[in-house]
């Protein structure tokens, strides 16, 4: 199996060494050259392994501290420096001794990387490697530990849930050599001591206690797994896309309505043909397969989002479109037969009485941003689904279905892609009488309070005007150079080279971004410099 690993080289003396080793295997290998960008690396590409020199532990226990884990494995310069880093728990496997043996090192990545653990590896794992190990794969299971004295560790889904033991006897049996480890399912019994959650492990590895909270303390819920369908609530779900090296993540929402006998999936949204096997997979799996859809509820798309859309029609006879007569009339232009699809204008007073009892309501929203777009809007439980309204450009760290939208990043999408103040002014004139609680977009979290407010708040802000060309190019001249402190040495020459093949322009440096994949948070601290002057690039 391929093993994904970080490396981390501040001294700049092993990287190259160990590209042209991982270039002979089918092992991949992510550098470093600074702890900021192996700290993004680790949140965006989620690497197996985390390799790096002892002196560099103390930034493990940082990303520990802040519950970001991994499995480590340390470059030490002599036997005496590796024990001190076994005197935390680790073994040898976590161990490479320089100058190394190139077999023995890719013999660990391989063991050490695997995603199954074999009963015969767990005398070289030790508790600690697979207690990360269980967190990090998002494993549930009990670990058996038994040595001095006894003690049984529980993971519930990828989260240190408690131990039957107490705390320091859970210490010393970390350490402890040559105690027994064995695996047993998830049974959910009643513990002695519960954590907080995984950020609780740094305790585990330091001389401080970790407080503990008596069983009817329910644990914090951990991050969506957003490579599934995320419930929102009863009948709900969100079956959208991440875009791992942008700004923009798509929403597509499963509706179930029941009622009167009756069970209704319908679809919400749209998507690329690219997103197409990602949304469809997502969907199979809530309800077995696209025949039992009972319609895709398009709100607005491109030509390239009604392509996924056609997707979705050829892959389910049954399965019928609702949306506008612009939409319908694209969707016939390439090839859709208008009797697959119903239209909102035909709808009295755009409301649709569904057969569970439940009654929708389709609210016109064009050049939000595209013509032809709408929303729809639930009577019995006030929630909007909007084509942009309310959309958000948010860094996929920080994109959550269930979260709610921050201001600025409202801002940012509402400055770039809604052309039309009049109309955005409009549509919300419309929603008055509406008062929607919440409002699910089409980009980027959702708003979760007062999503009326936080529209005229937006429709309020006005952006500088009056930029002269002189100042935009010194402007440009002055953004680069300080992506230069933000960016890792080899990122910013890949980037400055593809940046020198188009005249400077806002455009340009954006289209470079994107193209060389730089990390999303350079793409949104470029964009929010940009709106500071009033520039409006037409490129994201």
């Amino acid at each position: 199996m391929a093993v994904k690993v970080l490396l981390l080289d501040k001294e700049r003396r092993i990287f190259q060494v160990l590209a042209d080793m991982f270039n002979v295997t089918t092992h991949q290998l992510l550098i470093a050259l600074d702890e900021g960008k192996a700290k993004e690396l680790i949140e965006i590409a989620q690497p197996d392994i985390l390799l790096l020199r002892d002196k560099d532990l103390p930034f493990w226990l940082t990303l520990v501290k802040e519950g970001i884990l991994t499995l480590p494995i340390f470059l030490v310069e002599s036997y005496d420096d590796a024990d001190k880093i076994k005197e935390l728990g680790f073994r040898d496997i976590n161990v490479v001794v320089l100058p190394f043996n190139p077999l023995e090192f890719l013999s660990q990545i391989g063991i050490l990387g695997k995603y199954t653990i074999e009963p015969h590896h767990l005398s070289l794992f030790g508790p600690l490697n697979l207690l990360l190990k269980f967190i990090t794969k998002k494993r549930s299971g009990c670990i058996l530990l038994e040595g001095a004295e006894r003690c049984t560790v529980e993971v519930k889904e990828g989260v240190l849930r408690g131990t039957s033991c107490g705390v320091e006897t859970l210490k010393k049996l970390l350490r402890e050599e040559n105690v027994e480890v064995r695996i047993e399912s998830y049974t959910g019994t009643e513990l002695s001591h519960y954590f907080k959650g995984n950020r609780d492990l740094i305790l585990l590895l330091t001389e401080e206690t970790p407080e503990v909270t008596p069983a009817v303390v329910k644990l914090q819920v951990e991050e969506e797994d957003l490579a599934q369908p995320v419930e929102l609530e009863e009948n709900l779900l969100w079956v959208g896309t991440v875009d791992t090296y942008g700004l923009l993540h798509r929403n597509v929402y499963l509706r179930i309505y029941e009622g009167n006998g009756v069970r209704l999936p319908i679809l919400i949204g749209s998507c690329s043909p690219q997103e197409y096997p990602h949304v469809r997979s997502k969907v199979e799996q809530v309800v077995g397969t696209l025949g039992a859809l009972k319609a895709f509820v398009v709100l607005g798309a491109s030509m390239e989002e009604l392509s996924g859309v056609v997707n979705f029609l050829q892959s389910s006879t049954r399965l019928s479109i609702i949306t506008s007569s612009h939409l319908a009339r694209v969707l016939n232009s390439m090839g859709v037969p208008y009797a697959r699809v119903r239209t909102v204008e035909s709808f009295h007073k755009g409301k649709l009485r569904l057969a569970t009892g439940h009654t929708v309501t389709f609210i016109p929203a064009p050049f939000m941003p595209l013509k032809g777009s709408l929303a729809l809007y639930e009577e019995d439980t006030k929630i909007l689904f909007s084509p942009a309204f309310l959309s958000s450009l948010t860094l996929p760290k920080e994109f959550s279905p269930k979260g709610d939208a921050k201001y600025e990043d409202l801002y940012l999408f509402y400055s770039l892609y809604i052309c039309s103040h009049h109309t955005f002014e409009n549509f919300i004139q419309r929603l008055y009488s509406l008062d929607p609680v919440k409002v699910l977009p089409a980009f980027g979290n959702p708003v979760q309070k007062d999503p009326i407010q936080m529209a005229e708040d937006l429709l309020h802000h006005r952006l500088p005007t009056n930029v002269y060309q002189e100042d935009v190019v010194e402007f440009l001249q002055s953004l680069t150079e300080l992506l230069k402190e933000r960016m890792a040495p080899e990122e910013y020459q890949v980037f400055v080279d593809e940046l020198s093949q188009y005249p400077l322009s806002p455009e340009g440096l954006l289209y470079s971004l994107i193209k060389v994949r730089a990390n999303p948070s350079h793409l949104k601290y470029v964009l929010e410099e940009m709106l500071k002057l009033g520039i409006l690039p037409s490129t994201i």
